[in-house]
């Protein structure tokens, strides 16, 4: 599949946004200000060009579309770019929305929607688009909640990094910001999936740990759509065989793979799980467990789990786009592979 490549420009500014007011769902129109600005756009951006232009279905966002766009390219409403649902905060003030939002990431608002939720429909209209406008260039005017769904979804930030580093609370406004979308990886492509989630996992271990030099010798990718499984899966069998069938996916023996913590010769492909929209986690062979576990089992972000054969030291933080585990014995030395 050719590349689709997406601008994203943010609707002009309402009535609602100059009386610090976060609208929600509430239908606002735009103002003199915000009207204004629609017109400048089309000087900013005279040298794009776009096969077709989507907006939210929510007044603020059509207007800025019909002023920008009117007569030059098919203008397509689509609901699913509509901002965050508020539900009973729709229109209120922002400094009561605001602290709310990123509190509301996987919690929905009251009787609104979860950040989770809009990225639910944002991916909806992402594989709409891989479906219907292969190698186009596509235009979006919509909403902050769902700018901050495709940082996620196409730039593998995660919900804490797209808020912090939202351009919004800089006022670092521009006419437009690039995303691309590519369909169909390749066993090149997973070796690099797999080799970026091991390098995440080991930052996130050399932050937190002094294991500096752990082997890694296991990782897991997760998927985030039915569609990615199969299509991964497929994959992996091109790389080594399946040698353990569990709920949560297959674990795969493949040919050793260079990472930066070493060679890998474990991976897992996991089902999606609107728990992990993570990339993945890998698993490191620490060198005194007993010792690692006593050290760090009491510090934030670390967990103990543990199974019938074997227990796992878990580590979170929230700034990192994968997990780290510490395995007692090692999983690759439970299979045998060590």
């Amino acid at each position: 599949m050719r590349t689709i490549h997406l601008t994203y420009f943010v609707h002009g500014t309402t009535a609602d946004n100059e009386k610090e007011i976060s609208s929600g769902w509430k239908d606002v129109g735009l103002s003199k200000l915000g009207k204004e600005q629609s017109i400048k756009l089309i000087d900013q951006i005279k040298n794009k060009k776009f096969d077709v232009v989507f907006c939210s279905d929510l007044k603020r966002a059509v207007e800025s579309a019909e002023i920008t766009f009117n007569g030059e390219v098919q203008i397509i409403k689509d609901k699913r770019l509509r901002e965050c649902n508020y539900g009973k905060f729709n229109g209120c003030k922002s400094e009561i929305v605001e602290p709310m939002q990123e509190k509301c990431i996987f919690e929905r608002f009251q009787d609104g929607e979860s950040y989770e939720d809009v990225k639910t429909r944002i991916k909806e209209f992402i594989d709409f688009l891989k479906e219907n406008y292969e190698g186009k260039s596509v235009a979006i005017i919509a909403h902050k909640a769902p700018q901050l769904a495709l940082d996620v979804l196409l730039k593998g930030k995660t919900w804490k990094q797209a808020f912090l580093e939202d351009w919004r609370k800089k006022g670092k406004w521009q006419p437009g910001w690039n995303y691309e979308i590519e369909e169909g990886i390749d066993e090149k492509d997973l070796k690099k999936l797999v080799q970026e989630i091991v390098k995440k996992s080991k930052d996130l271990k050399d932050k937190h740990t002094s294991e500096k030099d752990a082997k890694v010798n296991y990782a897991c990718i997760f998927c985030q759509s039915n569609e990615q499984f199969k299509e991964i899966i497929g994959l992996a069998k091109k790389l080594g065989k399946i040698i353990e069938e569990t709920p949560k996916g297959p674990l795969f023996h493949i040919k050793s793979l260079e990472t930066t913590s070493g060679k890998l010769q474990l991976l897992k492909i996991r089902k999606p799980d609107v728990k992990r929209p993570e990339l993945g986690d890998a698993d490191f062979t620490v060198s005194n467990y007993p010792e690692f576990k006593k050290k760090y089992l009491s510090k934030k972000g670390f967990k103990i789990i543990i199974r019938e054969k074997f227990e796992m030291i878990e580590l979170i933080d929230p700034e990192f786009n994968a997990l780290a585990y510490f395995s007692n014995p090692p999983l690759d030395e439970q299979f045998g592979f060590s």
